[in-house]
């Protein structure tokens, strides 16, 4: 047997591999989110924004929910940890603030998810 044809024919079942581990792991993030959030979950708004963002939430339980912003370079631009709460918003003046893109990191118990911010000016 040809070994140029046995890696032809092994290439798309490794493909095909991944695909399936990266759908596996994407549908083990919904789970996680649907375990920690109501349908509601978190959102970012207005996005893109050049003044205020609110962040509103909405948990399932009482947790504490850390909320970290990062700017392009992964510095930390902002956080904040807000104990026992269940849902809410937190309104954040970005008006000073470069323009560009930054990851909103919102944190409760074992669950991390990560939203684009849009800063424009």
């Amino acid at each position: 047997t040809d070994v140029g044809t046995i890696r032809a024919l092994q290439t798309p079942f490794y493909i095909a591999s991944i695909n399936r581990a990266k759908q596996a792991q994407a549908e083990y993030a919904k789970y996680l989110v649907s375990q920690e959030f109501t349908e509601k979950g978190w959102q970012v708004s207005p996005n893109p924004t050049d003044g205020e963002v609110v962040l509103y939430y909405n948990l399932k339980r009482k947790a504490t929910i850390n909320i970290d912003i990062f700017n392009e370079i992964s510095q930390i631009v902002t956080n904040y940890q807000l104990p026992d709460i269940q849902s809410g918003k937190l309104t954040i003046d970005v008006s000073s603030w470069q323009g560009g893109a930054y990851n909103v990191s919102l944190r409760s118990g074992s669950l991390r998810e990560v939203k684009r911010l849009m800063v424009v000016h």
